[in-house]
């Protein structure tokens, strides 16, 4: 009924439309396999969680990919002096706050981080003396887990972190620490007072990846569809105008 042939800004502009589609369904794409990769990963992650507990001394050594989120129990003693400060984690309440990361010296030599729980913000300079662990000899249960970030070599201010870096604090401590930390969930002899409370592990979540996706496949929905209308009706309007000539830059063919 109506017709004109993709030439000059048409043609331009429909090229430049499928790409742009490609390129959305592509980020779609991107983000349902992303999807699929946190869905194995949470898998495996409970996998870990479910196996028994094992003695610390026993994965000494082993590639701390082998090691994350398993349950392990430890002995050693509490090295207060080089304790450090998580700043800024709230409690499951909501209430603000921070967490206690504390070497716990093994009696092999080996120390790891121990995330011993969550204090007020009131109690921000380490070592906290509200909340000092028990003297001597410890057993302590709990979750290994991967750092947060990694790379950092700059000396906590304040003795304070943002985030378990390990290497960062390492280097503060001037001695190697295990490539993982221990959440706290049970400890012997307990905690004398109120603080730190034993702090939850990160719930596993599937992130916002099916949502991206679905928006960016939406996006590609909206984009063609309004394309689409664009070239009809300018179809129409020139079937309006009696189908004469347009300039060459604008002339169309597209059959109805």
């Amino acid at each position: 009924m109506y017709g004109f042939a993709l030439k000059g800004k048409w043609l331009i502009a429909t090229i430049a439309v499928a790409l742009i589609a490609f390129t959305f369904v592509n980020l779609g794409l991107w983000q349902l396999r992303r999807l699929d990769w946190r869905r194995e990963n949470n898998a495996r992650i409970l996998a870990r969680r479910e196996l028994p507990p094992t003695s610390l001394q026993e994965l000494v050594g082993e590639p701390s990919s082998d090691i994350e989120y398993r349950r392990v129990t430890a002995k050693g003693v509490y090295d207060t002096q080089d304790e450090l400060v998580l700043f800024g984690r709230p409690n499951p309440g909501g209430l603000q706050g921070s967490h206690v990361l504390t070497p716990l010296v093994t009696p092999d030599g080996n120390a790891i981080i121990v995330d011993r729980g969550w204090v007020p913000l009131s109690m921000a300079e380490p070592p906290i003396a509200d909340s000092l662990p028990p003297e001597g000899k410890v057993n302590v249960s709990g979750i290994l887990l991967p750092p947060e970030s990694e790379g950092g070599t700059d000396a906590p201010a304040g003795g304070k972190v943002k985030s378990v870096d390990l290497d960062q604090i390492s280097a503060a401590l001037g001695r190697p620490v295990m490539p993982v930390f221990l959440m706290l969930n049970l400890q012997d002899p307990p905690q004398p007072g109120e603080f730190p409370v034993p702090a939850e592990v990160p719930e596993l979540t599937q992130g916002p990846h099916f949502s991206y996706a679905l928006q960016w496949f939406l996006f590609t929905v909206i984009g063609l569809v309004g394309y689409g209308a664009l070239v009809r009706r300018e179809a129409l309007d020139r079937k309006k105008r009696g189908g004469g000539p347009a300039p060459a830059s604008e002339e169309l063919q597209v059959a109805d």
